[in-house]
């Protein structure tokens, strides 16, 4: 049987933060490396490489939004709030 006492529920309420806090910096982590680090490398050799206006153009052209992982993982962040507020 289970009961409820009130030392669990500051060890539940950190996994619960931890766990929100990861899922909404996680997915973001990797395209903000992306925009930090990767990017500016890429343009740096790749203008000392290009020949047509077009590769340059394509350097600082922006990456696509991938709706697709955004909006389930803000939607799993939202729910696991909810449910445990």
């Amino acid at each position: 049987m289970f009961v409820c006492v009130r030392v669990v529920y500051p060890f539940a309420g950190v996994s619960i933060v931890i766990t929100i806090i990861l899922n909404s910096l996680g997915p973001q982590l990797s395209p903000l490396f992306k925009w930090l680090v990767i990017a500016p490398a890429q343009r740096w050799w790749g203008s000392k490489r290009a020949v047509m206006q077009e590769e340059l153009n394509s350097l600082y052209e922006g990456h696509t939004f991938n709706i697709a992982i955004r909006v389930p993982t803000t939607l799993n962040t939202l729910f696991v709030s909810f449910a445990y507020w």
